[in-house]
């Protein structure tokens, strides 16, 4: 797990406010952590965020909040895996 994936998610968390998002914005995030992912299962995980983002121009906050926390379950996931290699 990246140090600099787990703080955008962090961050992405943080700005949460409101009901909605724009769909645009959630996938400009996505993309980010995409490329902060350090490993193929993280960006593989991401892919799938972005796969199936809902909604054609807003994305509701409590969706959003989901999806980052499962791509830091996935993260910590990872980096247990690493530490017990």
């Amino acid at each position: 797990m990246t140090e600099q994936f787990v703080q955008l998610i962090d961050e992405a968390l943080a700005a949460i406010n409101g009901e909605v998002l724009d769909k645009s914005r959630v996938t400009d995030w996505l993309l980010d952590l995409r490329l902060a992912a350090g490993s193929p299962e993280l960006v593989a995980a991401v892919d799938d965020v972005l796969a199936g983002i809902p909604g054609k121009t807003m994305v509701a906050t409590s969706w959003w909040a989901d999806a980052l926390n499962g791509l830091r379950l996935i993260a910590e996931l990872e980096n247990e895996k690493t530490a017990a290699s």
